[in-house]
Formats: C-alpha cells, structure tokens, sequence
C-alpha cells in the first residue's frame, strides 16, 4: 500500500507533535499551575499539576517512538513505560511526587476527598525540571548512565538555565519583552529550578489545604444514600464509585 508520508517524514510529524502539543502545553500547565498556587486557588493548582506531568510523560513516550494509545490519566502505567526506555533515569523524589498526584483529575468536580502540603510547590519544580531533561528528540537525550551522572547533568542544565533549546519555558525566560513579563514572573517566583540566578534560600509559607465532598461529611449510611441520590443525576467514573466504597468503609 503506498502512502504519501516516507519514514522520515513520520519520524518529524511524531517529533512536532510531542512538542508543540504535549511539551510546549505541559509548560504553559506548568506555569497556570504555579500562578493559581500564588493566587491561593489551590484546588486548581492540583489540577494543573496533574496536566503537565501527565503531558511530560506521553511527551518522552512520544519522542521515543513509544505507543501510549489510552483515555486514561492513571499516571502510573505511563511512567512506567517511561522508565523502560534506555537511557532515562527518574529521581526517587519525582516518581514518588508522580504517584502522590495521581488520580487529581478528581479534584476538578471535587468528586473525593483531597489533602496537600504546601511543599507540593517545591516538589513540582523539581519534577517539572527532572522530566524536561528527556523531554526531547531522542536523537538529542543526553548520555544518562546512571543517577550519579544524571545529578550532574542536573546541575549543569540548571546552570545554563537552558534543559531544552528550544523550550517555552526557556524562550519565557530569555524574552523581556512586556507579552512575556506576567508569565516570566509566576514561572520564578519562588522556584529554585528557573530563574536568571540559582536561589540559595527564600521564604515559603508551608500551607495545607483540603476538601470533602458533601457525601463524605456524615456517617457511612449517610453518606452512602447521599452517594447513591446524586449517582441518579450526575456521572462518576468507576474510579470515582471504588474510591468513595473504599473510604466510606474506612471512615470511623
């Protein structure tokens, strides 16, 4: 069967696809996501946090010829098959981040209880920063042979400033002009991983926050009945009905 696009061309169309529709959106995500956190919408903060690690991941995938054909947001599987690609080492503290966010896409319709920590700020910039590493043409990863290089690596990008050469979040920083100042502001404020210097130190308040929903403030026969009311006039998912049996159960 012929076909219109050659082999190099199909390697291109995969290679722009990956970063103008999950690369350079996950920046953009990345950077709502630390403007609703600075705006004290918090809730919101998870939700896009959720978006841009979800949008690194297939990004990598994508770059590396990986198929990941799913409606799903389960973050687990993606980094999985992330992590089975040659050459690409996570730190410890990322794929723990990405599993503590999991399944946020909750949080959008407060359909289950959430709680967080202020220092998921802190956590994000260094996941962001760690996933941009490899979130790039194959042919240009950098030689990764195991952690103790990798950190190096690191510290090198987070010198130059520069992870990708052709990264929104890079051309955000070098530009001046006033179209960028707003997002450049929100993307350094109180980032150790980007901005024109390395910061040592700064002050953060560590804030908490967190949400029931109105069918787990009662007791478990309650709360089931008020489960069951709204399940007739609205849809949840089947992750949405396993989490709430599961912590309707434990529920004291």
């Amino acid at each position: 069967m012929s076909t219109l696009i050659s082999n190099e061309e199909k390697i291109s169309i995969k290679n722009a696809f990956a970063q103008q529709s999950f690369r350079d959106v996950a920046d953009y995500d990345y950077i709502a996501a630390r403007t609703l956190y600075k705006n004290q919408c918090f809730d919101q903060f998870l939700y896009f946090t959720q978006q841009c690690i979800e949008k690194y991941l297939k990004a990598i995938l994508l770059f590396n010829d990986k198929k990941h054909i799913s409606s799903s947001h389960n973050l687990e599987p993606i980094m999985q098959k992330v992590l089975e690609i040659k050459g690409i080492i996570l730190d410890k503290d990322t794929k723990e981040f990405i599993n503590d966010i999991n399944g946020l896409d909750n949080v959008r319709y407060l359909s289950c209880p959430f709680w967080a920590d202020g220092e998921i700020l802190l956590k994000l910039d260094k996941a962001v920063f760690d996933l941009r590493i490899f979130c790039k043409n194959k042919t240009l990863l950098p030689s990764v042979n195991n952690s103790k290089n990798k950190n190096k690596l690191g510290k090198y990008y987070q010198k130059s400033g520069k992870v990708i050469f052709s990264g929104e979040l890079e051309r955000i920083l070098e530009n001046k002009s006033d179209k960028y100042k707003k997002l450049r502001e929100n993307l350094i404020w109180k980032n150790f991983r980007y901005g024109k210097y390395i910061k040592k130190k700064f002050s953060f308040s560590n804030r908490k926050w967190g949400k029931n929903p109105i069918f787990f403030q009662s007791t478990k026969e309650w709360n089931k009945e008020a489960f069951n009311l709204l399940s007739e006039y609205i849809f949840f998912s089947k992750n949405d009905k396993k989490i709430f049996e599961k912590l309707n159960t434990q529920k004291q």
